[in-house]
């Protein structure tokens, strides 16, 4: 069972029962210009897309066949980035229903992703190896790698808006934040 508040009130303002053999709940995103929607994404691969007003299934994607980790807006709007747990990235457009493209990190799961605004069209993705991979966006393919920029399981990962900083979180209890040069678009901790 799923239940969403509202921030003023500890009473449910809305609760949805999933099957877990058919969509266990694994991530889920709000997209950007859908009002009142979220995109969740399941254990079985699969995406929905959820009014959260009428609390109505708006559509399903078909998705891949393995595991949702997380989801995230890119820079476009009607382009999400999912994570999977084989370590793909597919940036999908939800309006068309069409992957965009696709990536693979070769350090395990996908455990967070984050998009850089400051001019360069990179995306940023973690791993539970405690790497995190760069990617040329512009050029559709793997830029460079922060071997372990942690110790563990990367938890959180922001790219400053409009900055050439990066703020990550990790299981191993640290906070970091990092600097991308502007030449290089390497990361320098900070």
């Amino acid at each position: 069972m799923n239940i969403a508040f509202i921030c003023r009130s500890p009473e449910p303002y809305l609760q949805t029962k999933f099957d877990p053999e058919s969509f266990s709940v694994t991530a889920i995103a709000h997209p950007h210009t859908y009002m009142n929607k979220v995109l969740l994404g399941s254990e079985q691969g699969t995406l929905q897309l959820w009014n959260i007003n009428t609390n109505k299934l708006i559509y399903s994607f078909d998705g891949w066949v393995v595991s949702v980790t997380v989801i995230q807006q890119s820079t476009a709007v009607d382009v999400m980035a999912i994570g999977l747990a084989d370590g793909q990235v597919i940036l999908h457009n939800l309006a068309v229903d069409k992957t965009v493209v696709k990536f693979k990190q070769d350090f395990g799961p996908v455990t967070a992703i984050s998009f850089r605004t400051d001019g360069h069209p990179m995306m940023l993705t973690g791993s539970a190896a405690g790497h995190i991979a760069l990617w040329d966006l512009e050029n559709r393919k793997l830029h460079s790698y922060l071997k372990d920029a942690h110790y563990s399981s990367v938890t959180g990962l922001q790219c400053l808006p409009s900055e050439p900083l990066m703020v990550t979180c990790a299981a191993d209890n640290s906070l970091k934040v990092s600097v991308r040069q502007a030449l290089n678009l390497r990361a320098s901790l900070i």
